[in-house]
C-alpha cells in the first residue's frame, strides 16, 4: 500500500486517537510554559516517557515542576503535522511521593553532602566545599564538549581574541559519555607542549532531560571535584540543573553564559583601558588638529592677501576699460561735434558716396535731421 506522508500520519492518528480518557501515573520532566499559555512536559518512568500538553484554559492546579510525581487524566491524540502523539491532559494531581528518577537524583545529591564535597549553607543552598578561585585573566582554557554541537561554536566566537583555548572532544550524551568526559577531564588537567590550562569549561547545549543524564553521573562529579584546575559548567538551559553543577567551581546557566563568565574581567577591564587609550588618542588628535588649523589659517591669510591684491588689480583694469569704452561710445563721439550720415540705411563715409540728388539723414548727439542733396 502506497501512502503520502500526510496520509500515513492521518492513518496512524486514526489508529491511536482515544475517544475515552485514560489515567496515567508518572514523573514530570522537561516542563515549560506558563499559566497564561499552553504547558508542555514529559511524563516518564525509569524505562520510557510520553509527551503531554495542558492547553490554555484547562482548569486545574497548574503549580507543577520537574520531578513531581503526578496522576493525570487525558486522551492520547495524534498530531498529523509532526507525526507525533501526546496526552492531552484534562486533569492532573500531585502525589505525595517523589518520582523514581528524581529520587535517584536526590540520592546522589545526598551522597555529595555526606562525602563532604558540598554543603548546605544557611540559606538552604547547596554549595561546593572549598571552591577553587577562578583566575581573573586566564591565558589558556580547556573546553570539554562535543565538536558537533552549537555550544562549541558559540563559546569559541565569544572567547576568541581574549584567550587561547584547546578543544578536548567528548560525547556529551549516551551510556559512554560519563567515561569519555572523565577521560577528557584528565587530559585537560595535563600539560600539552608545556602549556597548562587555567580554567576548564565543561559544557553542552540544551536538550531533553534524558540528554543531560551523563552530567548526573556520580563518578564524573567526583572527578570534577578533585580537578586541580578550576572547572566551570554551562550545561543546557537555565532550568537544567545536574549533579555536576553542584561540584564545579562556578556554574553558569548556559554555554554562552559560561563563555562570557570566564572572560568577565577582560570584558569589564578592557573598556577602561580602551577609554584611557581613547583619551590619549583624543589629546594627540586635538594637538594635531590645532596644528592643522594654525597651518590652515596661515595659508588662508596668505591666500586671502594674494587674492585681495589680485582682485584690486582686476577692479582697476575693469575701471580703466570702462573709461576707455565710455570715451569711445558713439554718443560721446557725437557730443564732440561729429555726426552720422545715412543714405537709405547706408552709412556714408565719403563725399563721393552721396548721390547728386537724393535724401540723406544726419544724426547728431541730440537728434536726427533730414536733408536733400542737390
Amino acid at each position: 500500500m502506497k501512502f503520502t506522508v500526510t496520509k500515513l500520519n492521518k492513518h496512524i492518528k486514526s489508529l491511536i486517537d482515544m475517544k475515552k480518557s485514560i489515567i496515567l501515573e508518572g514523573e514530570i520532566a522537561n516542563f515549560h510554559g506558563s499559566m497564561e499559555s499552553n504547558m508542555y512536559f514529559s511524563l516518564r518512568d525509569e524505562a520510557s516517557s510520553i509527551d503531554c500538553v495542558i492547553w490554555r484554559g484547562t482548569v486545574l492546579n497548574k503549580n507543577f515542576e520537574n520531578g513531581n510525581n503526578v496522576l493525570l487524566e487525558g486522551k492520547v491524540l495524534g498530531f498529523i503535522r509532526d507525526g507525533k502523539y501526546q496526552v492531552h491532559v484534562s486533569r492532573m494531581d500531585k502525589l505525595n511521593t517523589v518520582g523514581p528518577i528524581q529520587a535517584k537524583f536526590n540520592s546522589k545529591k545526598e551522597k555529595l553532602i555526606n562525602e563532604g564535597m558540598v554543603f548546605i549553607d544557611k540559606y538552604g543552598v547547596i554549595r561546593k566545599k572549598n571552591p577553587k578561585k577562578i583566575p581573573m585573566y586566564p591565558q589558556n582554557i580547556a573546553l570539554i564538549t562535543s565538536s558537533k554541537g552549537k555550544a562549541v561554536q558559540d563559546i569559541r566566537k565569544i572567547i576568541s581574541g581574549y584567550v587561547q583555548h584547546l578543544l578536548i572532544e567528548s560525547t556529551v550524551q549516551g551510556k559512554s559519555a560519563p567515561a569519555e568526559l572523565i577521560k577528557a577531564l584528565n587530559k585537560a588537567n595535563a600539560e600539552k607542549d608545556g602549556v597548562k590550562a587555567d580554567i576548564i569549561i565543561i559544557t553542552r547545549g540544551g536538550g531533553r532531560y534524558e540528554d543531560m543524564e551523563a552530567f548526573n553521573d556520580y563518578e564524573l562529579a567526583k572527578a570534577i571535584f578533585g580537578s586541580p584546575i578550576p572547572v566551570v559548567s554551562g550545561i543546557g538551559h537555565d532550568s537544567d540543573f545536574t549533579i555536576v553543577d553542584y561540584v564545579v567551581d562556578n556554574r553558569f546557566p548556559t554555554p554562552t553564559a559560561a563563555a562570557y563568565g570566564v572572560i568577565h574581567y577582560f570584558s569589564k577591564e578592557l573598556p577602561g583601558e580602551i577609554k584611557r587609550n581613547k583619551n590619549t588618542l583624543d589629546r594627540a588628535m586635538d594637538s594635531k588638529i590645532n596644528t592643522m588649523y594654525t597651518i590652515f589659517f596661515r595659508k588662508r591669510y596668505n591666500i586671502d592677501g594674494n587674492m585681495e591684491y589680485k582682485i584690486t588689480e582686476v577692479e582697476r583694469t575693469l575701471k580703466e576699460t570702462e573709461i576707455i569704452l565710455e570715451c569711445k561710445s558713439p554718443e560721446n563721439i557725437l557730443k564732440s561735434g561729429y555726426a552720422i550720415v545715412m543714405d537709405n540705411d547706408k552709412l556714408i563715409t565719403s563725399a563721393s558716396d552721396l548721390d547728386s540728388a537724393g535724401d540723406i539723414t544726419i544724426s547728431f548727439y541730440d537728434g536726427v535731421s533730414n536733408f536733400k542733396v542737390y
